[in-house]
């Protein structure tokens, strides 16, 4: 069990009964994947082991990783609307955009597969207005203290990425990666990926978890 205090973690006990410091990034993964215990704001929450969804316009984190940006409300970033940053594991930071809800806080460790937020219509999207999803994953070398993080270095194909976690979303791919889209200041080629939120689309059997690289190979 990971013991945290107000998202700082204090104590790591092996299976073995063994304590240890602050764990590591593949031991935080590896406990993320099982059975463990987090708390985000001083209060301990139970992380679900076996990946089954509750919420058909859920959004799930694609891979372990830390809360590194949330933009809602009165700061929600343009287009993006309401926003979810994680930093992954892997250093890789994935965009989980035009959320209804947010359900993390920043600094928060979430673990693969589980839900982060509800899918929404928050800012400006394609397809719209209707709920859809926009994921775009960037380079750990994309983000700048000055700029942010730019649409231009979101260099990494979503649909790729997904392939090695799990998938976001409950419903199918609306908008692919490099598909060219028509803005208000001309044709753009698109740096994510969209996910339907029509209810026509919605994958059968999500209920159960969505594999990435299953859900990706059969929508070819």
């Amino acid at each position: 069990m990971y013991a945290y205090a107000g998202n700082n973690p204090v104590k790591y006990t092996d299976p073995d009964g063994n304590e240890h410091g602050i764990p590591s990034k593949v031991e935080r993964m590896q406990a993320a994947r099982g059975s463990c215990t987090y708390g985000t704001t001083g209060e301990i929450r139970q992380l679900i082991s076996d990946n089954k969804r509750t919420d058909s316009w859920g959004i799930y984190s694609i891979k372990g990783g830390t809360v590194a940006m949330i933009q809602s409300g009165k700061n929600q970033s343009g287009s993006y609307g309401n926003s979810i940053i994680i930093q992954n594991i892997d250093g890789k930071y994935t965009r989980y955009a035009h959320l209804e809800s947010i359900g993390v806080e920043l600094g928060d460790w979430v673990g693969e597969g589980e839900q982060i937020g509800r899918m929404g219509d928050t800012g400006n999207g394609i397809p719209g207005p209707n709920k859809h999803l926009h994921v775009s994953v960037y380079p750990e070398w994309a983000y700048s203290d000055v700029n942010g993080f730019r649409k231009e270095n979101a260099v990494i194909n979503p649909e790729e990425y997904i392939k090695g976690g799990t998938y976001p979303a409950n419903t199918k791919i609306s908008t692919k990666f490099s598909d060219t889209l028509n803005g208000k200041s001309g044709p753009y080629s698109h740096e994510g990926t969209d996910f339907s939120g029509q209810s026509k689309n919605i994958i059968s059997g999500w209920q159960k978890g969505l594999k990435g690289k299953e859900i990706i190979d059969d929508q070819k």
